[in-house]
């Protein structure tokens, strides 16, 4: 998926949650910095809704994610004449706990599950040869807002997919 499509999908939610908005929701979207294993370079980005589960805890919300390519990765040791990139999709669902701290700083802390799917492809002078691998599994993470307008947040969060795969990603919250 390109970052055309993402932009895409973005908008279409936008457009969507208004309906859907009461006191307690937000959406976000940031710019993923992933470490792959084995590769290096590629960015993608994130998009997130989020609500409150205050039956589940005061602080507590329910979080979907979804993140894609928008520059693939390279394996960092290619045979030679060959170019390996490596794209990437990730749909998440996560429990989310937040902490106030001093400033409207919020702490939060997410666990739940993922399903990512990765496409392998090697260019071998004019041809290309791909392969895609998917996965389910259990993801974590932490991160950090900041309020710098009424309702606007700058972002920043750590995702753990397991030992291969986990992104910092920085990015701007809107709560509504």
């Amino acid at each position: 998926m390109r970052i055309a499509e993402v932009l895409v999908v973005a908008a279409l939610a936008a457009a969507a949650l208004p309906a859907a908005a009461q006191e307690r929701h937000y959406v976000n979207m940031r710019l993923v910095l992933p470490e792959i294993k084995d590769a290096s370079g590629g960015r993608a980005l994130a998009l997130a809704y989020g609500t409150a589960r205050p039956d589940l805890g005061r602080h507590f919300f329910l979080e979907g994610e979804f993140t894609a390519t928008a520059t693939e990765a390279e394996k960092d040791e290619s045979p030679p004449g060959q170019t390996l990139g490596i794209a990437y999709f990730t749909l998440g669902g996560y429990g989310v706990l937040t902490r106030r701290l001093d400033g409207g700083t919020e702490l939060k802390g997410k666990l739940g599950v993922h399903y990512q799917d990765f496409e392998r492809q090697a260019f071998v002078g004019e041809h290309v040869v791909a392969t895609t691998d998917w996965d389910f599994g259990i993801s974590a993470g932490a991160g950090l807002t900041h309020p710098v307008r009424d309702r606007i947040e700058l972002m920043a969060e750590y995702t753990l997919f397991g030992s291969d795969f986990r992104f910092f990603s920085l990015g701007a919250q809107y709560r509504y």
